[in-house]
């Protein structure tokens, strides 16, 4: 008899697995449904699925949305802390996580330009007779 975690997961289990789990009511987190199969699922194996297949990659981003939602309602309820629900926030809705994006560009691009004024200006002037002159 083996034990452990089997070597490759059957995807299309894990798919309906996940979608499944997805839908109880008190699934809130992506981290217990690793911990809720028997044996136990490695985070980051389902990191890689993500990765490198398509379908599981669209599965994993609906499973997301249920959560975000489910979450959602739990901090509006107070059954979640308001911590717990902003910590993970960028990591389960997804157009929250590409508007951070975009004020994160924004906000380097910014500070790349201010950094960039506040740098000291080098003038190196090699023919001094010019100066003289455009000063006169």
């Amino acid at each position: 008899m083996a034990f452990g975690r089997p070597k490759e997961w059957d995807t299309d289990f894990l798919k309906r697995e996940m979608l499944t789990w997805a839908k109880l009511p008190n699934s809130l987190n992506i981290n217990a449904f690793c911990c809720s199969l028997d044996p136990e699922i490695d985070p980051e194996y389902l990191r890689q699925l993500v990765n490198k297949d398509p379908d599981f990659s669209r599965v994993y981003r609906i499973v997301k949305a249920y959560l975000c939602t489910r979450r959602e309602q739990a901090n509006s309820e107070k059954l979640l802390s308001d911590a717990a629900f902003k910590s993970a926030l960028r990591h389960y809705d997804l157009f929250l996580k590409e508007d951070w994006k975009d004020e994160e560009t924004f906000k380097s691009g910014l500070k790349a330009i201010e950094e960039g004024i506040k740098q000291p200006v080098n003038v190196i002037i090699t023919d001094y007779s010019k100066c003289a002159s455009e000063k006169a």
